[in-house]
């Protein structure tokens, strides 16, 4: 079955829209970002229009491509002070060491819980968490491969499918042992950015599998696992518009959990 994100991010948008009557001031996102990236802007602005959508102002917070890591960390000092939540879109210009920038952000306003201490998962994950609630697939026992090591998939999917009693395994895209493991997996994660590395005759059939890879290939956004997968698996989520939608409203699910976490004096509830 493919997962329509987009419909399931609409009914997470309009239950969002019903938490924000709870505050008593407008929310606001913080974003640090580099500019002159086309991809990361795009990004950028998609969270922009979900953000107004719920109505939530967001604000940039730019860094050119002379920037230090100091401009950055003054940056995100500043955006802590007038946001809610903050959020470091990577990457970061190359002049910036982003892991420092990362581990900076202060616990109560990281919304992508990437920080050295998060109170909330990344959007990413919270997304593939909806996805198996709404259809009531189990974690507990299953085989889960995690496919790739990164701070925003692949390290907390597999620290999330660990703590449901999932047997996990993480590996990178060009580690030994990948088809084997793609084989054997109930569950397969995949945050590598290697367009089409899954292909079909690694899937076992019923198997769920959890694209969260994105990257650009001749102009298009493409999944680490070829289409024809879905063929093979009881659950398939399709780049673009599988967990990317979800996940650009789990944000601002996030930010309201870590507001009323923070803040209970400023909700009516």
């Amino acid at each position: 079955m493919l997962i329509d994100g987009r419909n399931i991010a609409r009914d997470i948008r309009a239950a969002l829209r019903g938490e924000h009557a709870q505050f008593l001031r407008t929310p606001v996102l913080g974003v640090l970002m580099g500019e002159g990236d086309r991809v990361v802007d795009q990004f950028v602005r998609i969270k922009e229009r979900t953000a107004h959508d719920i109505g939530v102002t967001l604000v940039r917070q730019w860094l050119s491509s002379s920037s230090t890591t100091e401009d950055a960390l003054d940056g995100l000092a500043r955006l802590c002070k007038c946001s809610d939540g903050v959020i470091v879109q990577l990457p970061l210009p190359a002049s910036i060491e982003s892991s420092l920038v990362v581990e900076a952000i202060p616990a109560e306003k990281d919304i992508d819980g990437i920080g050295k201490t998060p109170r909330v998962f990344p959007p990413v994950i919270e997304a593939m968490k909806e996805i198996l609630k709404l259809n009531r697939i189990g974690i507990a026992g299953k085989d889960a491969l995690i496919v790739g090591r990164g701070r925003l998939v692949g390290g907390p999917a597999a620290k999330w499918l660990a703590s449901e009693g999932a047997h996990t395994t993480i590996l990178a895209k060009d580690e030994k042992g990948l088809v084997s493991a793609a084989r054997r997996a109930d569950i397969i994660v995949l945050g590598a950015g290697a367009p089409g590395l899954l292909t079909p005759d690694m899937v076992k059939k019923g198997s769920v599998i959890l694209d969260a890879g994105t990257s650009e290939e001749g102009g298009e956004v493409r999944g680490d696992a070829d289409p024809r997968c879905a063929e093979e698996a009881l659950i398939f989520t399709p780049v673009p518009g599988g967990i990317g939608p979800i996940a650009v409203s789990m944000i601002f699910k996030n930010l309201f959990l870590l507001m009323q976490k923070e803040n209970p004096s400023e909700s009516r509830g």
